[in-house]
């Protein structure tokens, strides 16, 4: 068909690194998942059904803002498990003080500065079907106060099986207390805070 030779002579003639032509491929991919993922928050929230919103603060909702997906902020991190350190619980904004443990430490670089973030596992929710294999690494970082939430923001990774992990910052998001203060959220500890810009992820919640 005239499309399939449009097609070839694009590959031949605009990309002829077929390895790069893949790249590109899938870096279009990963950024279409990242806008799909977004989506789909956006139709949770603003649905009256499945939305942690009141009915107030869904009458506010215009949708949330981000910064667009950039590939560098899927960052390969080095793991260290390190579970020898006793449950404590964890401060958040109100009285509440979820169980949590250290489970180990990822080290990456941003550019060209070394970081290292610390790994929660939720204990109450250790043995949970969905949410037991999942480690929780709240950060804070210099776009706070400015085009991200002051009180930091959140990511989510699967235990690692191995030394390695992907923090992918693109997928950072809000704690539900950026949203409103009836919330009850857990505080980015002191070690979390990295000296870089994050300029990925959830931007500042407007009304």
């Amino acid at each position: 068909s005239n499309e399939f030779i449009a097609t070839m002579y694009v590959m031949l003639f605009f990309h002829p690194d077929i390895e790069d032509y893949k790249k590109s491929l899938l870096v279009g991919k990963y950024v279409d998942s990242i806008y799909y993922e977004r989506q789909d928050k956006h139709i949770e929230f603003s649905d009256s059904l499945t939305t942690p919103f009141n009915k107030q603060e869904l009458a506010e909702f215009h949708g949330f803002n981000y910064f667009s997906p950039e590939i560098n902020y899927k960052i390969n991190a080095h793991f260290t498990i390190d579970t020898s350190h006793s449950v404590f619980g964890m401060k958040t904004n109100t009285a509440r003080t979820p169980n949590y443990r250290i489970y180990g430490y990822l080290d990456f670089y941003v550019n060209d500065t070394a970081c290292k973030l610390t790994a929660y596992q939720n204990i109450d929710y250790k043995d949970d079907k969905e949410y037991g294999g999942i480690l929780f690494v709240p950060f804070q970082d210099k776009t706070n106060n400015n085009q991200t939430y002051s009180g930091g923001r959140y990511l989510d990774i699967d235990i690692p099986i191995n030394e390695s992990a992907i923090l992918d910052f693109n997928k950072a998001y809000n704690p539900y207390c950026a949203y409103s203060h009836r919330w009850s959220c857990p505080l980015v500890p002191f070690e979390n805070f990295l000296n870089v810009h994050i300029f990925a992820g959830e931007k500042k919640y407007k009304k």
